[in-house]
């Protein structure tokens, strides 16, 4: 018989849907700058985010036993260590995290998660109407606070890849679906050489722009609007950062197969992997994802190897040479065996039969519908 403890934490987890939008609305109103000088009292909340005293007070009390805020009295309200995760100038700040999974793009297609997985229609298609992506081309305001996410979330990520990733022998570096080129520009700050390409749906187009000018790039950078799946650019290095994940096998070989016969050089696909359910294992299963989101694994990848006409390097173990002769067939970024992390995996251009097979062992399988 379950104690009731276990019925308490499922009871937390059965209401983690609320606890998405309270945390969504604290974030909104910027709380925790608010509370970061000192505790206040609920007339002075209500007086800073102009909203209802009766509703500020309501909303305090559902950030208390979240643990983001506590008072002795239920009047003056201070902040606890959670919430200053949230604030604007914290580093590492989960503030544009916190604002876009309370977004509909990101939160009404989880009410169709049981649809999706008994028809193995998308969420997302079901939820919004069409692809997320379509959906955030109408919703220009909730893209932008979509791709300041992802661009905040991966940060750190991306500048350790600059680091990690050697471009010496690359003159134009192609980020495809790259939004507005962080990681081509990271690349293109370490090597002075490189010239890069971002790639990208119209929208983006003048965003990236803007970014390569604000980093004295604009002479190297070059944005340019169009479809992944029709073409990509000429290029020696092609990047896919966090793409071939939203996308089905047939998809994923259209994308790189467009790469490979566009590119004279390697293709990088950087993804998360996720833990093995229930253990400490790198690898595991992701199941479920608003946009139609498969994590790739060594069948997958093999899947893709005869199609394409690419070898396909699996993960080089320590102290040992990758695949292609000149780079690592892969590296993690913040290894993680029980939260996960980041792989970055070549595809080298010219075709041959992988020593190893397979596309990184340490990526997570998903089973989502795309």
């Amino acid at each position: 018989m379950p104690r009731k403890n276990e019925f308490d934490r499922m009871r937390q987890q059965l209401n983690g849907f609320m606890r998405t939008q309270i945390i969504g609305a604290a974030t909104n109103l910027s709380l925790a700058d608010h509370f970061a000088s000192a505790p206040h009292s609920v007339g002075d909340i209500a007086s800073m985010t102009g909203l209802d005293r009766g509703i500020t007070f309501r909303l305090l009390r559902a950030l208390a036993p979240i643990g983001l805020v506590a008072s002795d009295d239920e009047n003056v309200f201070r902040s606890l260590p959670p919430l200053e995760t949230l604030r604007s100038t914290a580093p590492g700040s989960l503030r544009d995290s916190a604002m876009v999974f309370a977004t509909p793009a990101r939160y009404l297609p989880w009410g169709y998660f049981f649809q999706s997985i008994k028809t193995g229609l998308p969420q997302a298609t079901m939820a919004l109407g069409s692809h997320i992506f379509d959906y955030y081309a109408r919703h220009p305001e909730e893209a932008a606070i979509f791709h300041k996410a992802m661009q905040a979330g991966t940060a750190d990520v991306t500048a350790e890849i600059a680091q990690r990733l050697d471009t010496t022998k690359s003159l134009m570096a192609v980020d495809v679906g790259g939004a507005t080129g962080s990681l081509v520009h990271s690349l293109m700050e370490v090597n002075p050489n490189l010239h890069g390409i971002v790639y990208d749906r119209p929208a983006n187009v003048p965003k990236s722009q803007a970014a390569a000018i604000s980093l004295g790039l604009s002479e190297r950078s070059t944005a340019l609007a169009g479809d992944f799946f029709e073409s990509v650019p000429n290029g020696d290095l092609h990047l896919l950062r966090f793409i071939l994940h939203d996308w089905s096998d047939e998809d994923c070989v259209r994308i790189l197969g467009n790469c490979r016969r566009h590119g004279i050089g390697r293709q990088v696909d950087c993804r998360r992997v996720f833990p093995r359910p229930g253990g400490s294992g790198k690898r595991g299963r992701h199941c479920g994802h608003p946009r139609g989101d498969r994590r790739s694994s060594y069948a997958r990848g093999r899947g893709w190897k005869g199609k394409i006409g690419v070898r396909v390097c699996g993960p080089s173990p320590p102290g040992r040479s990758g695949d292609d002769g000149d780079h690592p067939a892969s590296f993690r970024i913040r290894p993680d065996g029980s939260s996960g992390g980041l792989l970055a995996g070549f595809y080298p251009s010219q075709a041959a039969s992988p020593s190893e097979g397979g596309l990184f062992s340490g990526v997570a399988l998903g089973n989502a519908a795309q």
